[in-house]
């Protein structure tokens, strides 16, 4: 029996009804040669797979797996293995493929856990060619998480910046006596700043301090200046907590307050400090904690 034509007075019914054959009865066939590979990406033995890793984990194992369909037909797999910087610089590994058709590929880590927002993959394919190496197209541009390898050909291509970044809780450094609080966004981060608190112990000198967090690029200007809300006088210690705080008066001996406006983008080098008016040389500032989102920066 022929296989029916398509318009043909003979047609498979769309729907089976009680007492029609079953599916596999039905005279339909399937192509078992001159099949056409099921992958957009044919690649040769000039051509190389690239993996280019930004990542802010310490001990952080990378690996990258992936299927090529040989000109033989044959299914070959292929891993890259290897571990990257921890500084958030770009460490790049690739490897040379053969004559055949990219089938997929994904990327995964071991060893650590880690959060989005401290390890960003971007896979793809380029030829080297002199002096020049040409780009031919991206597999994988995403952070990396437990349970969620991003693949190729099914996931998105995306942004370090895109999507929710990793929160952080950190502890700053101890400024010496009598100098302000400085931290500063590391190379290759891009923060944004909910929320830090630290204290301040006045020495016997008479006169009043005030406290104002500060927002800079690194230099000049000033991108913003925040008063805390009252001054602290001589031979006292006060915490003061910065961020979006409903109130803006506290009862005498409580805390101080420093109101900040929504949370704060910084780039890789900007900082965010203390300028006291009246800071004294014995004053003494405690290590400062804050809660910033990370991401690696584009």
């Amino acid at each position: 029996m022929t296989a029916p034509v398509i318009g043909s007075e003979e047609r498979i019914p769309a729907i089976l009804r009680p007492g029609d054959p079953p599916v596999a009865a039905l005279p339909v066939g399937f192509e078992r040669q001159r099949v056409q590979p099921p992958a957009p990406f044919l690649v040769t033995k000039d051509d190389q797979i690239f993996v280019v890793v930004r990542n802010s984990a310490a001990g952080l194992i990378i690996n990258v797996f992936g299927r090529i369909i040989l000109l033989t037909g044959e299914v070959k797999p292929f891993t890259l293995t290897f571990t990257p910087a921890s500084d958030r610089s770009g460490s790049v590994i690739v490897q040379q493929l053969p004559d055949g058709w990219l089938l997929n590929v994904m990327a995964a880590f071991s060893s650590i856990a880690i959060r989005r927002g401290q390890c960003f993959a971007n896979v793809g394919i380029q030829r080297p060619g002199g002096s020049t190496t040409l780009l031919f197209g991206s597999l994988i541009r995403e952070y990396l998480v437990r349970g969620a390898p991003p693949s190729w050909p099914e996931g998105p291509l995306l942004m370090p910046t895109d999507g929710a970044g990793f929160l952080r809780s950190i502890t700053g450094t101890v400024p010496a006596a009598g100098a302000e609080i400085t931290e500063v966004v590391p190379t290759g981060a891009r923060w944004r700043l909910y929320g830090m608190r630290f204290s301040l112990t006045t020495a016997v000198a008479v006169a009043n301090r005030l406290p104002n967090v500060v927002i800079d690029n690194g230099a000049a200007p000033t991108n913003g200046q925040f008063p805390a809300n009252a001054v602290q006088a001589a031979s006292l210690t006060v915490a003061y907590t910065g961020g979006q705080l409903g109130a803006v008066s506290i009862p005498a001996g409580a805390d101080a307050i420093i109101l900040l406006p929504a949370p704060i983008p910084l780039f890789a080098g900007w900082r965010w400090r203390t300028i006291t008016a009246n800071i004294q040389a014995a004053d003494q500032y405690t290590a400062p904690t804050y809660l910033v989102e990370e991401w690696i920066e584009p």
